[in-house]
């Protein structure tokens, strides 16, 4: 059964429009990525008659019309405390009732904040498994000032929290630490993905691959962490067990992208292998697809593994940990040991030679646990609810001729 955030009101309603309490979202920036888009599509589903929300951002980007678009208004401030535009002074200029931060400097200055804003609930998103951090910055995680609650995307990254973090402290702050973790799972709008799109036959003519070939994608920022390099060794031995009747497109930008295409040059694959730069219309490519490679060392929850699902796209993946958290190997995707190249080559043979039928068979299962498990209106409802236990603000209302709306 789908969350509907009409329910959520029947139980939380602030009342009056004037008392609405505000909500400051503080991003390190807005360019097209899982965390931006992920806040565009919370900031899309949320019920505004109940909260007013604001964003603040570092460096601005093309989210930021999409969300100004939608009638929240967009803040870059500075990081600089000196400045007129630091995030401090514009938070005691807007006086939010929470703060929610996501990526890594956003969470670093919404932490710094608490000295001088204590009585501001303090929200932290954590995206990415600290596995994979570094000493220093997970030095910085274990004394700095702590939110009031932080919020993991998958069960993964508390773990990774957990052994990184949690570990390493004496049991009072281990237990301080590990009370503020909480899960909410990303979520994504299940039938904006799962329409139709006609224009993967185009995009095939523009890249000049031919309509019968398989088509291999991958969308996400160009980073170390993705592990990309990895991929294209294994499109390259994917791609020589069927005779060439393969190409790989890669929808993103990042600093990688130079030495990868060089990479892709230097290996004699570039009439094979495509690299698109961002795309804000992500549906046709997906169309495209006839599946998607992930080969990441560490993952939160992949916002462009949740769209290719929605989309009926099946996913090769590496493992996060002894497994993963979305796909059962076989039942709904397969799965690879990180850094084998062997074995992901093998795994995208089985997705080509299992052709229609298994994608179906995939797509079918995917589908029932994308609606129980990461609908977006039911993250957002598991947000707001949040923010009214951090406000201790929750009337108990007997009678709808109560609301407010």
């Amino acid at each position: 059964m789908l969350c509907r955030l009409s329910d959520w009101r029947k139980k939380h309603f602030y009342r009056g429009q004037t008392d609405r309490p505000r909500v400051l979202h503080v991003i390190t920036g807005l360019h097209v990525g899982g965390a931006e888009n992920f806040l565009y599509r919370l900031l899309s589903t949320f019920d505004h008659e109940c909260l007013k929300h604001a964003v603040a951002c570092f460096k601005w980007g093309p989210v930021a019309q999409k969300i100004g678009a939608l009638g929240v208004p967009v803040h870059q401030v500075s990081r600089v405390f000196y400045r007129n535009d630091y995030l401090g002074e514009f938070v005691k200029n807007w006086k939010p009732d929470v703060i929610h931060a996501s990526e890594w400097t956003a969470n670093v200055l919404a932490r710094s904040l608490k000295k001088d804003q204590p009585k501001i609930p303090i929200v932290c998103a954590l995206h990415s498994n600290p596995d994979y951090h570094g000493f220093i910055r997970n030095f910085f995680e274990r004394w700095m000032p702590l939110p009031d609650k932080f919020v993991a995307v998958s069960r993964g990254v508390v773990e990774g929290y957990e052994r990184n973090i949690v570990a390493h402290l004496g049991n009072d702050a281990a237990k301080s630490f590990r009370d503020r973790l909480k899960v909410i799972e990303n979520g994504i709008n299940i039938d904006y993905y799962a329409q139709p799109s006609g224009g993967a036959v185009s995009l095939r003519r523009e890249l000049g691959i031919p309509p019968h070939a398989f088509v291999v994608g991958a969308v996400g920022r160009m980073v170390p962490i993705k592990a990309y390099d990895h991929l294209i060794d294994s499109f390259s031995f994917f791609l020589k067990s069927v005779n060439g009747n393969a190409h790989l497109v890669f929808v993103g930008e990042g600093p990688e992208r130079a030495r990868l295409e060089s990479y892709v040059e230097n290996l004699g694959l570039g009439a094979w292998v495509h690299f698109v730069g961002l795309q804000r219309d992500l549906l046709q490519w997906y169309a495209m697809f006839d599946a998607l490679g992930i080969s990441s060392r560490g993952e939160g929850l992949s916002m462009a593994l949740l769209e290719a699902l929605s989309s009926g796209i099946p996913i090769v993946t590496t493992k996060t940990g002894d497994g993963h958290e979305v796909i059962e190997d076989r039942k709904n995707g397969l799965l690879t040991e990180v850094g084998d190249t062997a074995e992901f080559s093998e795994a995208l043979g089985r997705l080509y030679r299992g052709g229609k039928s298994l994608r179906r068979e995939y797509a079918a299962v995917n589908i029932e646990l994308l609606r129980s498990r990461f609908d977006i209106e039911c993250c957002a409802q598991r947000y707001q609810e949040l923010y009214a236990s951090l406000l201790d603000r929750v009337p108990v209302v007997q009678t709808r001729d109560q609301f407010i709306g």
